[in-house]
């Protein structure tokens, strides 16, 4: 069985790179969704979240504040969870072009201060 990792603080974060891994607090929701029956499908696909953090914020925001406060942790905060027969075959968190940070965003490619994440299943 696959385990939603996230509530138990150990799908890492780090402030300013994988250097640091870091737990980060509790998350009832994650537990409350492994509980209804669901997986975390990029956990799946890689299991190992120091070798693959699978980072979505921010792709814009290295700082708190935009780019004026503390550093802003890289963490993964967004998931597609799966439930039945299907099997997650891949999964990535996905950015497209380079974005440049807050405050010089408004030409960037990708336009959301998240990245996707993008799996594909076998039904």
């Amino acid at each position: 069985m696959t385990v939603n990792a996230v509530h138990a603080g150990v799908d890492g974060c780090s402030a300013g790179g994988r250097e640091g891994f870091v737990r980060h607090p509790p998350r009832p929701v994650s537990r409350a969704v492994q509980q209804a029956g669901l997986t975390d499908a990029y956990r799946v696909v890689h299991p190992d979240p120091v070798t693959k953090p699978g980072t979505t914020w921010s792709p814009v925001y290295p700082r708190h504040n935009g780019s004026t406060g503390v550093p802003e942790p890289r963490d993964r905060i967004d998931f597609v969870q799966s439930a039945g027969r299907v099997q997650a075959t891949s999964s990535e968190a996905v950015v497209l072009g380079t974005p440049t940070a807050v405050p010089s965003h408004q030409d960037n490619l990708w336009s959301s201060d998240h990245a996707a994440v993008t799996t594909r299943f076998r039904f």
